[in-house]
């Protein structure tokens, strides 16, 4: 069995992937192994009713987690996937920036929508590296921390453990504001 992440081709069982600290650094995994959790970006065996015999249902990857370490790294980044799934818990969606000019095609940011057929309900940009995090929010309704460092109907703030669950408070009130 053959699988391919990145410019990089694994092959062998779903055992031995597991065993290949190459994947564990690529997508920091290695401190739930050692706690004996199973990494959840590898495949689940599924016994099929006909063969009886394991097969490779899907490889669920962690979208958040491939594009922020892809652009930064350390305890800030790790902060920024926790934070980001959370929202995502809310029930946004996760899209990376587009870039034309970089070989993987996207740009240094991602933006949080809600959820439906056009997209167009941005409510969250934030950019991997910084931490800076802009919230769709009027000045009035900023909060403590928020700063309004644009003039188009953002406050911003740079994502840190001192004020990440107002974070997620202001990100919770621009998703329910793009709503209404």
């Amino acid at each position: 069995m053959k699988f391919r992440c990145a410019d990089t081709e694994f092959e062998g069982t779903i055992e031995e992937w597991r065993q290949i600290p190459e994947l564990h650094a690529l997508f920091g995994t290695a401190s739930r192994q050692r706690s004996g959790e199973a990494p959840a970006l590898f495949p689940v065996p599924v016994v099929s009713e006909e063969t009886s015999s394991p097969t490779v249902a899907s490889i669920e990857l962690d979208p958040v987690r491939e594009f922020v370490t892809s652009r930064a790294v350390g305890k800030g980044a790790e902060l920024l996937i926790r934070w980001t799934n959370e929202v995502l818990g809310y029930g946004a969606e996760f899209f990376p920036g587009k870039s034309k000019s970089t070989p993987d095609g996207l740009n240094n940011y991602f933006r949080l929508c809600i959820p439906g057929p056009k997209r167009v309900a941005t409510f969250v940009y934030s950019r991997p590296g910084t931490n800076l995090t802009d919230f769709h929010l009027p000045d009035s309704e900023r909060g403590e921390v928020a700063k309004t460092l644009r003039n188009d109907g953002y406050v911003s703030l740079y994502l840190d453990e001192n004020n990440y669950e107002e974070a997620l408070k202001l990100a919770r009130k621009a998703m329910e504001r793009s709503m209404s």
